[in-house]
């Protein structure tokens, strides 16, 4: 066995005293040849005391030289400097976001992805950045902001919260020393990465199967209501042939009622086999599925929540009806009812939850509207780029009607995106998809009821 890790050689005295032991075993064979060779009693008696001597005393004394050197050895070795032991290399520990990209990357995991690096600060400008599976994060020190890019698009959690934009325009806050085009933020002309608008246009049919007067969507067979849906969605392919057309099914999935009901809330509910036949109807033609909201006297956090498994579907989206949203003492039908920007904003950021949550293309949000205090405070209204809000001009009349509505409500108000409702039997001259794509804005969203 080898020497043992870390502990010194010993002393040189113990060498000295291990030859002293040789020569004492050697010593009296050389003293009897001594005695062998003596002539005389005398020199023969002498011979052999001196023999005694060294067979007796001498190892008592180099015993005892023995343990003296044997212990200052050991009081050396103890004192002598352990050589340190080989470090082992460092375990890695594994990097995360923290602060700003931390924020960020919960916002929007989907895009941001996992880090592949701690984040990096430049001494020079005192901007951090750290590289992802998806891109890079960055915080710029001049505008105090937190973005995620891949290199095509940038999201910012800026001051007016999450927004979107491709990498060839810029914000009105942000810092252009390239001198970029300036878009707002909630400019209809960028969307975010599987955003349906402005890219297409999107046709509906609206209604309840269980309410022929509601819509057209329960006035004919499955088979005929899709049927005639394609129609109509052809002419605006052939009106606009720059602009792809996506249909999709509007169903009123919670109903404002003139009667309280069984929890006193002015409003019924879909059952979940209603929604999913009219979902299984869009679904065997690749449309979308819109649920559209009339709270009655239910708060628009509870009704959305209960539609949150089937907006956790990619084809589902949302819609809210302010006309059937009462004060308490109202009754649906007998008055105009009314929806704060809060309510709609507490809405968006539901959506924008889901499509985090769930890794999903933006949603649409459609706000129905034909009088200005059916939406209060709409300026205030903060779009996300996870889901595209629509306001849609409501309400019957003729084209000229319309046409003045349409322009208080949609252009001089302006949220994100332009929606039409056009109501086949009770519109007087209804629009023809020419006149709808005449109006200023283009509607980005029809809706035939």
């Amino acid at each position: 066995m080898g020497r043992r890790y870390g502990t010194p050689r010993r002393a040189q005295p113990r060498r000295s005293i291990g030859s002293a032991l040789l020569l004492v075993l050697l010593s009296p064979l050389v003293i009897a040849a001594v005695v062998l060779n003596s002539r005389t009693r005398a020199q023969r008696l002498t011979i052999v005391g001196a023999l005694l001597a060294v067979v007796v005393v001498v190892p008592l004394v180099l015993y005892s030289a023995y343990r003296v050197t044997g212990s200052v050895s050991g009081q050396l070795a103890a004192q002598a400097p352990r050589p340190a032991p080989t470090a082992l290399p460092p375990t890695p520990v594994p990097c995360r976001y923290v602060a700003g990209f931390a924020t960020l990357g919960e916002m929007i995991p989907e895009v941001v992805g996992d880090c592949l690096e701690w984040e990096q600060a430049d001494p020079l400008t005192g901007d951090t950045q750290q590289r992802t599976t998806a891109g890079l994060l960055a915080w710029r020190k001049l505008d105090n902001s937190t973005a995620f890019t891949d290199g095509q698009g940038t999201w910012i959690n800026g001051p007016n919260g999450l927004a979107y934009r491709p990498n060839t325009v810029r914000f009105p806050w942000e810092t252009n020393p390239a001198a970029l085009p300036v878009v707002a933020e909630n400019s209809p002309t960028i969307g975010a990465p599987g955003a349906l608008l402005p890219s297409q246009r999107i046709i509906t049919y609206y209604g309840n199967p269980l309410s022929p007067a509601m819509g057209i969507l329960g006035q004919r067979t499955p088979e005929q209501m899709l049927n005639a849906l394609e129609q109509q969605a052809q002419q605006y392919a052939a009106a606009d042939p720059a602009t792809p057309v996506k249909l999709a099914l509007h169903l009123v999935s919670t109903v404002a009622t003139d009667t309280p009901g069984p929890d006193g809330l002015y409003r019924r509910r879909s059952s979940a086999e209603e929604i999913e036949r009219v979902a299984g109807w869009a679904q065997s033609r690749g449309h979308l599925l819109i649920l559209d909201i009339q709270p009655g006297w239910a708060t628009t956090r509870s009704e959305v929540e209960a539609l949150l498994p089937y907006l956790e579907r990619p084809y589902v989206h949302l819609a809210l009806d302010p006309e059937w949203a009462m004060r308490p003492g109202q009754v649906p039908g007998r008055f105009f009812g009314t929806m704060d920007a809060t309510a709609v904003n507490e809405a968006i950021q539901m959506l924008a939850r889901v499509v985090s949550r769930h890794r999903l293309p933006p949603k649409l949000l459609i706000l129905h509207r034909f009088r200005d205090d059916m939406l209060t405070n709409s300026r205030a209204i903060r779009p996300d780029p996870r889901v595209q809000v629509v306001v849609a001009m409501d309400g019957t009349g003729n084209q000229f009607v319309k046409t003045d509505v349409y322009r208080m409500m949609v252009k001089d108000q302006p949220v994100q995106f332009a929606g039409l409702k056009i109501f086949y039997t009770e519109d007087i001259s209804p629009f023809s998809p020419r006149q709808a794509l005449n109006l200023d804005p283009k509607p980005h969203l029809i809706i035939y009821q």
